[in-house]
């Protein structure tokens, strides 16, 4: 028993005889340094002490560089202003006037009458021939061939008062180019209607120097014979001709116009024609007779 008092008696006395003052320097769990250390971190350091370091972003401080990755080369796309499409025409008639042929084209509803060195929208005509049609793009230079396909056009009839000079008609003038001195020759004037369907008048005049050429059974020449070459009709030309007699003492050379005067179709609507070239002549010395 007493024994049990002696020990109580000697954990009392150490209980109460401990020191109560703490030292400041030791901060205890939520006292008010603790309370001062929290409110001094950066707000949002909880959210950044969440982020994992795996990451590898800096939650404290600047970022992290990123890695250097080189690029995969990506194949370049085709530009679209590089494809140039094929020409939205179709080859679809032919008109001749003169030793012209003209290529009818179609797109659409529209129809266009085009020869060697016309422009057809975008697109320069090279060459027209009875099989194709070479076209040229302005911007790129390539060329494109349109074939040709009467059964891949348009159901639109060619509008001839929309194109221009397309019902001109045509006159050819055909004689030799050299004769001798009081040699004979066939002039020949040929009338074309174009795609006119009838030329119902067809009045020229020739006009050449009388002091060179005459017109036999004529006594006396101004120099000026009137043809008329009506009847002409699409794809078949009227002909007419003038015989000339070269009345030149000697070697020379001269000019023998062809001039149209009156060029009407069937309604009596004046047609709009072509005048055609000068014809020269050269006349040379006639040959000896051979002994």
């Amino acid at each position: 028993m007493r024994v049990a008092i002696a020990l109580a008696a000697t954990l009392c006395t150490l209980g109460c005889g401990r020191d109560d003052t703490t030292p400041a320097s030791v901060a205890q769990p939520g006292t008010a340094a603790e309370s001062s250390s929290l409110h001094s971190a950066p707000p949002d350091w909880s959210a950044k002490r969440a982020l994992g370091t795996g990451t590898g972003a800096n939650p404290f401080g600047a970022p992290a560089a990123a890695p250097n990755r080189r690029a995969l080369a990506q194949p370049l796309a085709p530009s679209a202003s590089a494809i140039v499409p094929p020409p939205p025409f179709a080859y679809v008639g032919k008109v001749v006037r003169g030793r012209i042929l003209y290529a009818v084209m179609a797109r659409d509803d529209r129809v266009f009458l085009v020869r060697a060195s016309d422009t057809l929208d975008a697109y320069r005509v090279l060459s027209v021939s009875e099989n194709e049609v070479l076209l040229a793009g302005g911007d790129t230079g390539d060329t494109y061939t349109i074939p040709f396909s009467p059964k891949s056009g348009t159901s639109a009839a060619l509008p001839l008062s929309a194109v221009p000079g397309v019902d001109d008609a045509s006159l050819e003038v055909s004689a030799p180019s050299q004769v001798s001195v009081g040699e004979e020759f066939t002039l020949t004037i040929s009338l074309d209607s174009g795609v006119n369907a009838v030329l119902e008048t067809g009045r020229v005049e020739v006009r050449y120097d009388s002091r060179v050429l005459q017109i036999p059974g004529q006594s006396t020449s101004s120099g000026v014979a009137r043809l008329d070459v009506a009847g002409a009709y699409a794809g078949h030309p009227m002909p007419a001709t003038l015989q000339f007699r070269v009345v030149a003492a000697t070697p020379t050379t001269t000019e023998i116009r062809v001039v149209p005067t009156s060029i009407a179709d069937t309604e009596g609507r004046d047609v709009g024609v072509n005048t055609p070239q000068p014809h020269k002549l050269t006349i040379v010395r006639a040959a000896a007779p051979r002994g």
